[in-house]
């Protein structure tokens, strides 16, 4: 778990970092090799699932050695299914990460949400579903791993 305590705010209390997969952390089904130690290093404090459709059909392959637990979800409803799963595991203490269209459930679900501008880019109303944008997923992580990142753009 995770706290922040957050000036002016409620603390925040995180025990489940929720990923989208494709945009997010991985380009073309392949996770970004740049962040792999930032996942292995999270995933001693926290909960990490990744939630995706996989259209590249690699997303367990690429996740197992990272403990990284993998929820495929249909295609078809994506969105539903990742708000779904957010309110499954406690959404007040459920952080999100994604990039698309289908993430908007998710980060309006989860207590504290970032949208990724990452290689594929993001879709724009995402932005406004989510509590801080950042331009690629390296510094997404960091905001889990140095915290006072989180309550600086938070703070009252």
């Amino acid at each position: 778990m995770i706290k922040v305590e957050i000036p002016g705010r409620e603390e925040l209390r995180l025990e489940n970092l929720v990923f989208d997969f494709n945009g997010t952390i991985a380009i073309n089904g392949k996770i970004l090799e740049s962040i792999k130690p930032k996942l292995l290093e999270l995933s001693k404090t926290m909960n990490i699932y990744v939630i995706t459709a996989d259209t590249y059909g690699l997303a367990k392959e690429e996740c197992e050695k990272l403990n990284l637990k993998v929820i495929t979800i249909p295609r078809g409803c994506a969105g539903d299914a990742k708000g779904s799963f957010i309110r499954d595991i406690d959404s007040k203490k459920t952080a999100a990460i994604g990039n698309g269209f289908n993430d908007i459930e998710m980060c309006k679900e989860a207590e504290f949400s970032v949208a990724v501008i990452e290689g594929e880019g993001a879709y724009s109303k995402l932005i406004f579903h989510s509590d801080i944008v950042t331009k690629n997923i390296d510094e997404a992580l960091d905001l889990f791993l140095i915290t006072n990142h989180i309550k600086a753009d938070l703070r009252w």
